[in-house]
């Protein structure tokens, strides 16, 4: 396998090339409610069903650090119209993250069956 080493990179049929460092290390789609489910995703390995409401995703390539970036957004729960949200538990390592979804109203946490999931940060 070849290395390209680039700064900029622009795909086909783009008008603006972008920072290599902006675009994404990892990203995640899957459903959180019931048997776990990745729907696509790159450069995730795997995801484990941890609890209700919390999963840990593994990074097929590790992140150089612990200190990368990620958002998440989660499926609005329809029962009660209140969003839920992501929060990062606290166990960030460079191969791995573990991230729970809560209910907006009350903090409990939910399995919901659609989570996407976000990060950026430089690959070891």
């Amino acid at each position: 396998m070849s290395t390209l080493t680039v700064t900029n990179i622009k795909a086909t049929g783009e008008t603006a090339s972008r920072a290599v460092s902006g675009v994404s290390s990892a990203w995640l789609n899957f459903d959180g409610s019931g048997t776990v489910s990745i729907n696509d995703s790159v450069n995730v390995s795997s995801l484990v069903d941890n609890t209700t409401g919390e999963n840990t995703a593994n990074f097929t390539n590790a992140h150089s650090s612990a200190n990368y970036t990620g958002s998440a957004l989660v499926k609005r729960e329809t029962s009660t119209g209140y969003p839920n949200m992501a929060n990062i538990d606290g166990t960030v390592t460079a191969s791995a993250i573990k991230i729970i979804y809560t209910k907006y109203d009350n903090g409990s946490r939910t399995d919901c069956d659609l989570m996407t999931q976000t990060f950026h940060g430089d690959l070891a």
